[in-house]
């Protein structure tokens, strides 16, 4: 009789239409319960020998604790629920929702600047291209090169590394210091890529910023006599 009287009310769930939410659930919290506490019920039953129906009896209980335990937080105020690795049915402000934590940006170790071809740490490629001023001009009106790829070679101070982001870097890209927690804000980059932007830095600091383009330090002006150029590999093929 109970299980046709939870079957009668799954179908109500299936249906969503002719009962309130609130009512939906308290029936949902009382049904689950019950049939937890009947496959306890029966796993005492059983003899010791029959491992087979125990281990079932066990499994229906966790699986109706879990739908209990499920639907107590979604009758409450905002919720999450792991449903795999990185995905979550939330709760939030009145809405049920998919979250998709997206995998993050592998972290880039320090990798010296150099003219050619060279790997970072994340195994990713990127290509450095020297030219003259003159030849990069020339390019830039055949849009060959991007003002955001390139930056004046002989601003570096020292030694350069691409790397990672790192914590109080600054940079002046658009007009003003900013960090570059703010200008990934701005440039409406998601949290989780940002450790995959190439940043050059040398030891003065920041000086270009990958996809974002040189600091004002390092901007091409017609006193700049090398131009380099830099792009991943991946956008060259």
């Amino acid at each position: 009789r109970e299980a046709r009287l939870y079957r009668a009310h799954l179908r109500r769930l299936e249906n969503c239409g002719d009962c309130a939410c609130r009512e939906l659930c308290d029936g949902e919290l009382f049904w689950n319960r019950i049939m937890m506490e009947h496959a306890m019920f029966i796993r005492g039953l059983l003899d010791p020998s029959e491992e087979t129906l125990i281990d079932a009896a066990d499994g229906f209980a966790a699986d109706y604790n879990r739908v209990r335990s499920l639907c107590e937080g979604f009758s409450g105020g905002d919720f999450q629920w792991e449903l795999a690795k990185n995905e979550y049915l939330c709760k939030k402000d009145g809405s049920i929702f998919k979250r998709v934590k997206l995998p993050d940006a592998e972290k880039m170790n320090e990798t010296p600047f150099a003219e050619g071809r060279i790997t970072l740490s994340n195994g990713e490629n990127l290509l450095i291209e020297l030219l003259p001023h003159e030849l990069f001009k020339n390019s830039y009106k055949f849009k060959k090169y991007s003002l955001k790829d390139s930056f004046d070679y002989d601003t570096i101070q020292n030694v350069a590394f691409f790397r990672s982001r790192k914590e109080g870097d600054k940079a002046d890209i658009h007009g003003g210091t900013k960090t570059l927690k703010k200008l990934f804000n701005e440039a409406k980059i998601p949290p989780h890529l940002r450790d995959g932007v190439a940043v050059l830095a040398d030891d003065v600091g920041v000086l270009w910023i990958e996809g974002l383009g040189a600091a004002r330090r390092g901007r091409i002006t017609e006193k700049t006599k090398t131009v380099a150029v830099v792009k991943r590999e991946s956008l060259q093929t």
